[in-house]
């Protein structure tokens, strides 16, 4: 941020599809899968689970900062709604509602096949007692 102006270019987005939200975690991913083919030009996305879902991280081939183009200077916060909007385009507004309103510049988490996400893995008294195979982030071949 410069003097309050976001001074990135929206460059990345990551939608984020909570199992929790879907009868079939399938058809879901299939039907978003086909959304970035169809609405991003032929887009693939990389798939990641993440314990409790899929997240697609995408990169978006952009070279224009939104806020510093007069064209959006009527819009408030041009890019953070933009990475918000190509969100629920492509996932037909069934990405995780705390994750869309959420989601800006400063706090995009990927999360690292191979590691473990810790809302799925058991504590007592500050000492693992239980880690769940769900918990394990991997990487999905689509």
């Amino acid at each position: 941020m410069v003097r309050g102006i976001n001074a990135q270019v929206p460059n990345f987005f990551m939608p984020d599809l909570d199992r929790k939200n879907f009868k079939t975690n399938k058809s879901c991913l299939e039907s978003t899968l086909q959304n970035f083919k169809d609405k991003l030009h032929g887009a693939n996305p990389s798939v990641l689970w993440s314990g409790g879902g899929y997240h697609l991280p995408q990169p978006v081939d952009a070279d224009v900062i939104l806020e510093m183009d007069s064209v959006f200077s009527e819009f408030y916060e041009p890019s953070r709604n933009f990475i918000r909007y190509v969100e629920k385009l492509v996932t037909n507004g069934k990405a995780d509602s705390a994750h869309s309103s959420t989601v800006s510049f400063s706090n995009c988490m990927i999360r690292i096949p191979g590691s473990y996400n810790a809302k799925y893995i058991k504590m007592e008294n500050d000492k693992i007692v239980n880690i769940s195979p769900q918990s394990e982030v991997k990487s999905i071949v689509s």
